[in-house]
């Protein structure tokens, strides 16, 4: 990957995952920043930052890399030496508070901010921070009306927020955090080479590549099955599979299935490019390359979308749009059956797109391939006038 061309570019969540992954495979920081699209700089710098440091003075272990980080050592676990731990989730935080932080606070001096509680009275008896700004002019010397306001709300001020009257009208909740999603990968070094800046990489170089995109539809929490989703962008044709929910085997084995029958009717390119989701469901998807190759595809990438990134698979997305408006969100999906999901998706594929020409997608699969591809994957084209997409649950 080439270096970022935004000097102010700074790690993502994505970026430290990969790093954490090359870390685990044994690459030098130039190999990593190579990957990552930044310089080896600043991959020595993210180490040291995000590190973890146990047994901090104990000496540094002779045989630790240049990197100096212990998280695959096999004696970790009674070595005495000084020991350093990367883990992503915790750099990553570690990173955000360091932004907050220098974005803390006021370019105010403390004399001016003396100054301007002396009208904190002024703001208790009118309730109002415009009416004491513009009616004291000196505050503007000072600062903005904005600042003004932060300062009260943040308590810098003998004036207290709630000592406003439509401060206190309107509910205020403080901001939470996005939890950082962990890595669902059994090995994490099968990341290296499948992260998303790899896919759009590889489907630069190859523009005829045939991409698939993966990704399953829950019902209930407590819900035992799935639906694994299966979408051809191109074609906007999408297809779904019962699966245990959240086991990485059951879905490895709907979509061997699948590239099986397409592989067998003569679709050996089907699986060139294969874009799946973070769910626990895919956590050993990058195994699917090995069989697609001894079953006879020609080309077969799988890669990962980014973390929280659901544009990454835009048209996967859009199309489980349709599939709420069978299966809605908060129903249970235990009392399905194969039968029942085949048959949403058919009348799925047998809605016109305006995009693809007013087609459907079944019809676009079948002008660029012919009727075998849709008998391979056992789609049967619906009446346009007897389509429903009403709910089955």
């Amino acid at each position: 990957m080439a270096k970022k061309d935004n000097k102010h570019s700074k790690l993502a969540m994505n970026d430290r995952m990969l790093i954490q992954a090359c870390i685990a495979k044994g690459e030098s920081a130039a190999s990593i920043a190579k990957r990552i699209g930044f310089w080896a700089s600043t991959v020595y710098r993210e180490i040291e930052r995000g590190s973890q440091i146990r047994n901090p003075g104990a000496g540094k272990c002779p045989k630790v890399g240049r990197l100096g980080i212990c998280n695959f050592c096999g004696k970790r676990s009674y070595c005495r030496f000084e020991k350093r731990f990367y883990d992503y989730e915790s750099a990553d935080a570690e990173a955000e508070r360091r932004r907050r932080e220098s974005r803390s606070g006021t370019r105010v001096s403390a004399s001016g901010v003396a100054k301007l509680d002396s009208l904190s009275q002024q703001i208790k008896d009118t309730g109002s921070i415009h009416h004491v700004f513009i009616a004291n002019k000196w505050a503007g010397e000072i600062c903005c009306e904005r600042t003004l306001r932060r300062l009260v709300y943040s308590g810098a001020l003998s004036v207290k927020p709630h000592e406003l009257r439509r401060y206190v009208r309107f509910k205020r909740g403080l901001p939470k955090a996005p939890k950082a999603k962990k890595i669902v990968i059994r090995d994490v070094r099968a990341l290296v080479g499948r992260t998303h800046g790899d896919f759009l990489d590889y489907t630069a170089a190859n523009k005829r590549a045939i991409i698939t995109q993966y990704d399953s539809v829950v019902g209930k929490k407590d819900d035992k099955m799935a639906i694994l989703t299966i979408t051809f962008p191109r074609f906007n044709l999408q297809i779904g599979r019962l699966v245990k929910k959240g086991d990485p085997s059951s879905a490895k084995r709907a979509i061997v299935a699948v590239m099986s029958k397409l592989i067998a009717a003569g679709f050996p390119n089907a699986f060139e490019a294969c874009l799946c989701d973070n769910g626990t469901e895919f956590a050993t998807f990058y195994e699917i390359e090995g069989y697609a190759k001894s079953a006879g595809a020609t080309k077969c990438r799988a890669f990962y979308a980014r973390p929280y990134r659901s544009n990454d698979k835009a048209e996967c997305e859009r199309n489980h749009g349709f599939v709420r408006y069978v299966f809605p969100k908060g129903k249970s999906l235990d009392g399905l059956t194969q039968e029942d999901v085949d048959g949403a998706f058919d009348n799925i594929n047998s809605l016109v797109r305006a995009g693809k020409g007013d087609r459907t997608p079944s019809e676009a699969a079948e002008r660029a391939f012919g009727k075998a591809f849709l008998e391979a994957l056992g789609i049967k084209k619906i009446d346009k006038r007897k389509v429903r997409l009403a709910p089955l649950i």
